[in-house]
C-alpha cells in the first residue's frame, strides 16, 4: 500500500520530470533540414523536428507513468477504473 509520504514524493517526482522535459525536449528531437549548420545559416522558417532519441525519451515517460500509478494507487488502492475498457451494460 502506498503512503502519503510516497504519494507526495511521486506527484513531486513527476511534476519535476514534465518540467524537465517541457525546457529540454531538443536532447529528444533535432532539427533535421538544419543539423549540422551554424546558427547564421540555419533556416528557421523550414525546420523538420525528428526523434532522435528515442530510447532516452521512452524513459523519461516511463518514469512519468511510474510516479503517475503510485499517485494513483494512493488515492485509491482498490480502483480498476479503466477508461479504455467499456463497462457492461445491465438491463434492469
Amino acid at each position: 500500500m502506498t503512503t502519503k509520504d510516497e504519494a507526495l514524493k511521486a506527484l513531486h517526482e513527476a511534476s519535476l520530470s514534465i518540467a524537465c522535459l517541457g525546457a529540454d525536449w531538443t536532447e529528444h528531437f533535432e532539427d533535421e533540414n538544419n543539423v549540422g549548420l551554424p546558427e547564421s545559416l540555419q533556416d528557421i522558417n523550414n525546420q523538420k523536428w525528428v526523434l532522435k532519441d528515442q530510447e532516452g525519451l521512452q524513459q523519461d515517460l516511463d518514469h512519468i507513468q511510474d510516479q503517475i500509478t503510485i499517485l494513483e494507487n494512493y488515492l485509491n488502492p482498490n480502483s480498476t477504473y479503466n477508461p479504455y475498457v467499456q463497462k457492461e451494460k445491465t438491463n434492469v
